[in-house]
């Protein structure tokens, strides 16, 4: 008891200097991994019963691990292959300040100028790699010289390369679109078959740990390597998955910006059907040009593709039967024309 007492007098005296340095949830991570430090005590007093609910808390989080402010780290992104290898060794830098940080998330812009389908997205701070993603572009995103998609790049995503990286390895196409599909499919039949969380867990841990010792050597992420190698055998092959793309135009031949397909699947196509069984919208660029999200890709199957619906328009042709076998299809366009008057009377 007296020792529960003097651990909890500890606890009061650090939480006193927290608030009057004012330190707790400051922008450099330090109030962050002081109240870490408040929080370990805490469960030490307790006998370790809060040990699990504050994994569960910080397990997304990549502070007080790395900070936009403190480390200002850099993305460098790389070319990939169809097979998931670079295509040269090095990359193009994306600066500190075209990246923002929110939740424990990297974000930024990446220009697509190349025929690459797929790029590696790696983070490093205080000269170390520290998380890494994988974007998949495809052929109909890419619609002018400079293409800019956007990309996030975290503890989940890092534990998602590690696994492509194993997967690719054996696969018959090895696109990490058609790896991610299939992942997301094997999750969803059978929630945790893949165990993407326990990685991005083990990744989490490694990275605070790694920032609470010593910056100048490189996080160890043996473990979450060994436990993605085995995962790795849990993704299925089964399914590839493709783009669409097209342009809708006004009665004038003008692009109809922000115009609203509906897209449904053939009975036949169950995969499709599973995710969006009353059908997928797809929207028009300020260019009228549509073409599915890079995150909602396509399985191979049969679809409806249907133009807009607005008033006083018609649509040449009214809709499209498309079936996705092996390949992006694109030119799917709509031309509006002015629909004839059918002669009915409306009712009063």
């Amino acid at each position: 008891m007296k020792k529960l007492m003097s651990v909890f007098v500890l606890l009061m005296f650090v939480g006193s200097l927290i608030i009057m340095t004012g330190c707790f949830g400051g922008d450099d991570g330090i109030g962050a991994i002081i109240g870490v430090a408040v929080f370990v005590l805490a469960i030490s007093a307790t006998g370790g019963s809060g040990a699990a609910v504050f994994a569960a808390n910080t397990r997304d989080s990549l502070k007080p691990a790395v900070s936009l402010a403190t480390d200002k780290p850099t993305f460098v992104v790389y070319p990939l292959n169809a097979d998931g290898t670079k295509a040269s060794a090095t990359g193009y830098t994306v600066p500190t300040d075209k990246i923002t940080e929110a939740a424990g998330q990297f974000k930024a812009d990446l220009e697509i100028q190349d025929n690459y389908n797929q790029y590696q997205v790696e983070v490093y701070a205080n000269g170390k790699l520290l998380t890494k993603g994988i974007q998949p572009v495809a052929t109909t995103a890419k619609t002018g010289a400079t293409t800019k998609v956007a990309t996030t790049v975290d503890t989940v995503s890092t534990a998602k390369a590690m696994i492509y990286s194993n997967w690719q390895t054996t696969a018959t196409r090895r696109l990490y679109s058609d790896f991610s599909y299939n992942l997301d499919k094997a999750n969803a039949a059978n929630p945790g078959a893949v165990a993407v969380t326990t990685i991005a867990t083990n990744i989490d841990g490694t990275l605070n740990t790694w920032a609470a010792t010593d910056k100048s050597t490189a996080p160890d992420f043996s473990a979450a390597e060994l436990t993605a190698t085995t995962e790795a055998t849990d993704v299925p092959t089964t399914y590839q998955v493709y783009s669409i793309a097209g342009t809708v135009y006004r009665k004038d031949g003008t692009a109809l910006d922000g115009a609203q397909l509906r897209l449904y699947g053939m009975a036949t196509n169950t995969a499709f059907l599973a995710d969006f069984n009353a059908g997928m919208t797809i929207t028009a660029n300020a260019s009228g040009y549509f073409t599915n999200d890079a995150n909602h890709p396509l399985p191979a199957g049969g679809y409806v593709l249907y133009p807009p619906s607005l008033p006083d328009h018609a649509f040449n042709p009214c809709c499209r039967y498309i079936e996705i076998t092996n390949a992006d299809l694109t030119g799917l366009n709509f031309n509006a024309y002015t629909p004839t008057n059918t002669g009915h009377v409306a009712v009063p």
